[in-house]
């Protein structure tokens, strides 16, 4: 389980399955991201962030199919999350 926070304004928690190797490269670009006031952040709203995981996502998929030959089937990610906004439920 990850967590994302600013306090007083946003919460988003993370849970990862699948390859570890990509939920842990996933989990880093979202948190460096938001530690630098980017992406999850910056979200608007839950589709916004829900965007910004799939970009995630994808940037570290086209690495490692690179790094693997083209082989799709060992990029395996899922992740069930909940968001929290500021003034909203």
């Amino acid at each position: 389980m990850y967590r994302f926070v600013q306090p007083g304004e946003r919460v988003f928690v993370i849970l990862t399955s699948g390859s570890l190797s990509i939920s842990q490269s996933v989990i880093t670009l979202l948190g460096d991201d938001f530690d630098s006031g980017r992406g999850l952040a910056q979200a608007g709203s839950l589709y916004d962030a829900a965007r910004i995981v799939g970009d995630c996502v994808r940037r570290i998929s086209d690495i490692d199919v690179r790094r693997w030959s083209g082989t799709p089937s060992v990029l395996t990610f899922t992740c069930c999350w909940e968001a929290r906004f500021a003034g909203r439920s």
